[in-house]
């Protein structure tokens, strides 16, 4: 009974405790990570030539945060062909995501906010058809016949 005791009190008392320092020092290292945005860039360049085949480049990237939100706004977007590097597939202008942190950990897939302007894809890089979209973007719709986003 006293082993019981024992558990019940570490689970009760120093468990929460522990998680709550690990959740702290991890929101604190995803602060610190914020502050250097040149690092996270090349990451998303790498992982957009690793995903798409091409070499991709991101002329900007002008706000990264990742908690309470993450909150991502690229700029001048490029991928170029991997046989032919003067031939760009895909150009985007400006792209802006907003994600609860909670819902891209738990993988929930909730999307607060998309845009995407100036978006020129070569036919056959994603679709058979050339692509072009100027701005598309989900907006929230307000009023009575309010029927989400």
């Amino acid at each position: 009974m006293d082993k019981t005791k024992q558990i019940a009190k570490y689970l009760m008392l120093r468990l929460p405790i522990i998680l709550g320092v690990l959740a702290l020092m991890m929101i604190g290292s995803l602060k610190l990570v914020e502050r250097y945005p040149d690092p996270i860039r090349d990451g998303f360049q790498e992982y957009l030539s690793t995903a798409y085949q091409t070499n991709a480049t991101i002329g900007t990237l002008d706000k990264i945060a990742f908690f309470p939100a993450l909150d991502l706004r690229a700029s001048n977007i490029t991928m170029h062909n991997r046989a032919n590097a003067a031939q760009i597939d895909m150009a985007i202008k400006l792209i802006e995501i907003k994600s609860p942190f909670w819902s891209l950990f738990f993988k929930t897939g909730r999307i607060d906010k998309i845009k995407i302007e100036g978006l020129q894809a070569n036919a056959g890089f994603s679709l058979p058809h050339e692509i072009k979209i100027d701005i598309l973007e989900v907006i929230d719709k307000d009023g009575p016949d309010q029927y989400g986003s």
